[in-house]
Order: C-alpha cells, then structure tokens, then sequence
C-alpha cells in the first residue's frame, strides 16, 4: 500500500489529499486511460540543501512533471525557469513557495550536499 499526496490549487487555496493506493495493476491501467487531458501527472518538487547569498538563507526549488520543468528561490518566492506548466500553475506553485517557506527552509537546512554527494559516488559504482 502506498500513500500520495497531491496539491490542488482552486485560486484561492491550496488543499492536499492524502489517498491510501490498493488498486490492482489491471484497474490502475483502466484509470489512466481515463484521465483527462488536462491531468498530466503528479509535481514532484526538489529542494537544495541551505545556501546563502549576502549573508541571507535561501534554497533553491525545482517543480518537476514528466518534461515540464519550473525552478525557483525560496523565501522570495520566485521562479526563474519555467517551461511547460500553464499560467495557472504557475500562480499555485508561486502560492505554495510563500506559504510554505518557512518548512522549505527547515527541509533545506537538514540536507547536507557533501554526504548526498558521497551517496551518489557510492551508488554509481
């Protein structure tokens, strides 16, 4: 069993759904042949570990969806890079960098890039 939260943005909030996946493979394919359009997947969103610029904090966001790419600075808010996603989403993933500032740093602060580094060497070998 796997559990997926998904972000909504309606224009006004963003609401997270939380839903539990027990499906077979069989229903599983039938329900993305019914998606719509409009759905293009699951955000994934990765975030650096700590950096600071004028001796200021900020992180650094990438929102990823299949080829769609959006990168941004947290805690201004800002995406630099976008390709992809529509103006509408824009403005949700915009929303969720403010709101969520203050966790998106607390998420940054505990990564360290010198042992993600060392884990990427050792896994490549």
């Amino acid at each position: 069993m796997a559990v997926v939260k998904r972000f909504f943005f309606d224009g006004e909030e963003i609401r997270k759904e939380v839903t539990k996946k027990t499906e077979k493979k069989t229903e599983r394919k039938m329900a993305e042949k019914q998606e719509s359009p409009a759905d293009k997947g699951d955000v994934r969103m990765l975030v650096s570990s700590l950096l600071k610029k004028e001796g200021k904090p900020y992180a650094r966001v990438s929102f990823l969806r299949g080829e769609d790419i959006a990168e941004g600075i947290v805690p201004e808010g800002i995406l630099e890079h976008i390709s992809g996603f529509s103006e509408e989403e824009v403005a949700g993933l915009k929303f969720y960098l403010a709101a969520n500032k203050e966790a998106i740093l607390a998420q940054a602060k505990q990564i360290d890039p010198l042992t993600n580094w060392l884990r990427k060497s050792s896994l490549s070998q």
